[in-house]
């Protein structure tokens, strides 16, 4: 597997994307700031901060990814993929030790990308008048999400998840969007041993 198709996958699927939705998401005062601009402004203001950190620093963290993949998937395993994605397998199976690899080398970068993310988004939001309209935050999944993942009603935007559903949702063309068919899991079962 040649460096220049790591580099391009580090650089086209940058690890900061997840890193930067779960610093976002799973913040409670930045969901509330979401919520007190308006969910649809809240998500646009993600995007754009999010898109401009990844402009800055994923270009940085890609020789360290190109590295991290090294040391951590095996060659042959790595030379064999027919698909190189952090979001197929064989690779996303390597994805946290990737990440941690990475919090280990490129950890200044990272932490500066946090940083980055959290200030643009503020500043951002700053400008923007609360949302007085409730409605504004009264959001119902479309039917074969709320089916897929089990939402009855609208999304619970103090949900983190659920809040990055709603956003990735709003976010995509309807052109783009695939329909989903997969059907929700069954409710797990749960066995009590026996002593």
């Amino acid at each position: 597997m040649p460096d220049s198709s790591l580099a391009r996958l580090a650089l086209v699927e940058s690890r900061l994307l997840p890193r930067l939705n779960a610093l976002i998401y799973s913040n409670a005062r930045l969901r509330s700031e979401i919520k007190r601009i308006g969910y649809a402004k809240g998500c646009r203001t993600i995007y754009n901060s999010r898109r401009e950190v990844i402009d800055e620093y994923g270009p940085k963290l890609v020789p360290f990814t190109v590295t991290a993949i090294r040391h951590v998937v095996p060659a042959g395993r790595l030379n064999d993929m027919r698909v190189l994605s952090f979001l197929a397998m064989p690779l996303t199976i390597y994805r946290d030790r990737i990440d941690a690899e990475l919090d280990m080398t490129a950890g200044s970068i990272l932490q500066s990308a946090d940083v980055a993310m959290q200030a643009l988004f503020n500043a951002r939001t700053k400008g923007i008048a609360t949302e007085r309209n409730h409605s504004a935050n009264v959001i119902a999944p479309k039917a074969d999400v709320a089916a897929a993942v089990g939402i009855k009603g609208a999304y619970d935007l103090d949900d983190p998840s659920q809040l990055s559903l709603a956003c990735a949702e709003f976010l995509i063309s309807p052109n783009a969007r695939p329909e989903i068919s997969t059907p929700p899991l069954p409710k797990p079962y749960v066995v009590m041993p026996n002593f």
